[in-house]
């Protein structure tokens, strides 16, 4: 028999993997399969809310999966009252009758002859691939349709993962909105190589205090530039010195205390993306858009933003990673929260207006399947190269299902081997 995990049953369970044609239980009773059931990945019954037509009768409830009936016995479910009222015991091998499913009425379905051995061979074909593609060879077999489908679900899954890390953002921050997304904006302008120092100067130095200055935009690069100890980066001797000055000033003002020296790096980048440079253009932002900081969720569309921030000094690249790395997910962050989906609308509308990113992952599809058009289809290849292709989560890929799913005249059933 071909190596079988109780998983890969989930897995061609919930995505209705089984071969076409008529089914029935181990009794003989005819079944349709009206709706596969939630999978639960907790404890209790594998499946909830699952629907079968028994017979001419549809039942609803639970049910559970195992490779052999005799896995009812070795799990313990003997002792479990919750697994007294399933609608459907599956397995691939019906080897024990459980008494449990006997005195309940439970039927069993045995599901060895209605998984083609292709699908398990090609199964098991993906668990052996060296690639970090495990499906990268076939995946030319694909609908465009079907695999951009997937990929745009894995683009609001990856938004989902960063709203989660808003939500401590915003605990930590006290529930206050605007000091939130200052800190997260903060992250982004320092891009991921300095991302840290940069949400530990907006700790440091609170948005309500540079507020207090958006009319003054040497205090607000004295205030942002001193307390990251890079006021000696300014070339200008003279405004050097007034910023030293200012900064001088204002740290007994508000008893400041500066960043600890060298945290930001500067190796390996290029000169816009310097530290003390990003810094000035947020001390720009705030001078003369600090809406974009107090109603991140009122700056409109694509346009609106990219003219805010070409005002102030940003390039085209880094305004797209602005956008798609703090405003999109801020703006699914807040939708979700006040549970407004016009919110979340307007962040996905925002990927698609952005163009695509091109970097070393995305290119491990390409020649696989057509370029990418948008940012969403980019973030979308990002988040399931992470979380799926290199961690080989292919049971849980939507990609793998549709490329695992039996053809019509694939009658062959698996042979024991």
């Amino acid at each position: 028999m071909h190596k079988l995990s109780e998983d890969l049953l989930h897995f061609i369970w919930k995505h209705k993997l089984l071969q076409p044609g008529p089914l029935q239980t181990v009794s003989g009773k005819p079944l349709k399969i009206l709706q596969p059931g939630e999978h639960n990945l907790h404890a209790g019954p594998d499946f909830s809310n699952a629907r079968i037509d028994l017979n001419g009768l549809t039942l609803a409830g639970n049910l559970e999966i195992h490779v052999r009936s005799s896995d009812w016995r070795k799990h313990g479910h003997q002792a479990d009252p919750a697994y007294n009222q399933l609608v459907l015991h599956v397995v691939y091998e019906n080897d024990e009758v459980v008494q449990q499913n006997t005195d309940h009425a439970v039927e069993v379905l045995e599901l060895k002859d209605h998984i083609a051995s292709t699908t398990l061979e090609q199964y098991q074909h993906l668990g052996r691939s060296a690639a970090v593609i495990p499906c990268g060879p076939q995946l030319h077999r694909l609908e465009h349709f079907r695999f951009y489908s997937w990929v745009e679900r894995m683009a609001v899954e990856r938004l989902e993962t960063k709203v989660v890390a808003i939500e401590e953002l915003f605990r930590q921050s006290g529930n206050d909105y605007t000091i939130t997304f200052y800190k997260w904006l903060m992250r982004a302008f320092g891009l991921p190589v300095n991302k840290v120092p940069f949400e530990a100067l907006a700790v440091a130095l609170p948005i309500t205090l540079l507020l207090r200055y958006n009319d003054d935009l040497i205090r607000l690069e004295a205030l942002l530039l001193g307390m990251a100890g890079l006021l000696e980066r300014e070339t200008d001797e003279k405004r050097r010195r007034t910023l030293l000055n200012e900064f001088a000033f204002l740290t007994t003002k508000h008893q400041l205390v500066p960043l600890p020296a060298g945290i930001f790096k500067f190796a390996r980048m290029r000169p816009p993306d310097f530290p003390d440079k990003r810094l000035k253009q947020m001390a720009q932002l705030i001078g003369h858009h600090s809406a974009f900081i107090t109603h991140p969720h009122a700056v409109g569309d694509l346009k609106t933003i990219k003219t805010a921030l070409q005002a102030v000094g940003a390039g085209e690249g880094f305004i797209s990673r602005l956008v798609i790395n703090a405003y999109v997910p801020w703006l699914f962050f807040y939708g979700k929260r006040l549970m407004h989906a016009n919110y979340q609308q307007q962040a996905l509308r925002l990927l698609e207006a952005c163009a695509p990113e091109n970097n070393a992952k995305t290119r491990c599809f390409t020649g696989i399947q057509p370029q990418v058009q948008t940012a969403l289809q980019s973030q979308g290849l990002l988040h399931l190269y992470d979380q799926y292709c290199v961690r080989k989560r292919c049971l849980y890929c939507g990609i793998a299902a549709s490329l695992l799913k039996p053809a019509a005249n694939d009658a062959n059933p698996p042979t024991d081997s």
